[in-house]
């Protein structure tokens, strides 16, 4: 629960989420900036609120990951290929979304993360890496070898 700073109810919306019937906030944001207001601080406060998870198949075991914002309007979902990636080379590609709602085509933020590594020496080990991702972190523990590729069918988008 930190301040984050908001010029505009657009950018609002990016980040929390928009109108929503049972939070009064979301309607004065709106009118805040509607009246001519610059900049506004909001902080997220989740009543219990649990941050949303992902997890990756990795044959037996699974890739498992984290989002940043707990509350019951925070949706995730990932995927995985290889596309340009040698299967000798060990790494994937992920792909992180925040979208609109539970089983939503509507994409309200997207990250992607290209030749990602579970070995810790690797300059692209994807705990560090996701260190930069607005969206998630990973849980341990890591699985031995790369998550399963996604795709229609196979859990992904």
């Amino acid at each position: 629960s930190r301040a984050v700073p908001v010029a505009s109810f657009t950018e609002f919306q990016q980040i929390f989420g928009g109108l929503w019937q049972p939070s009064s906030l979301s309607y004065a944001v709106e009118q805040f900036f509607a009246s001519g207001g610059g900049q506004a601080l909001v902080v997220r406060v989740a009543n219990g609120g649990h941050a949303p998870t992902v997890t990756l198949p990795s044959g037996s075991e699974a890739l498992r990951l984290a989002g940043l914002q707990p509350g019951s309007r925070e949706y995730l979902r990932a995927s995985v290929d290889y596309d340009g990636i040698a299967e000798s080379e060990g790494l994937f590609n992920l792909v992180l979304q925040r979208v609109r709602a539970a089983g939503s085509e509507r994409v309200e933020d997207q990250e992607i993360f290209r030749r990602v590594s579970l070995q810790t020496d690797s300059e692209r080990f994807i705990v560090d890496v996701l260190q930069r991702s607005q969206l998630a972190r990973v849980v341990a523990p890591l699985p031995q070898r790369r998550p399963d590729r996604t795709g229609p069918g196979a859990g992904g988008f």
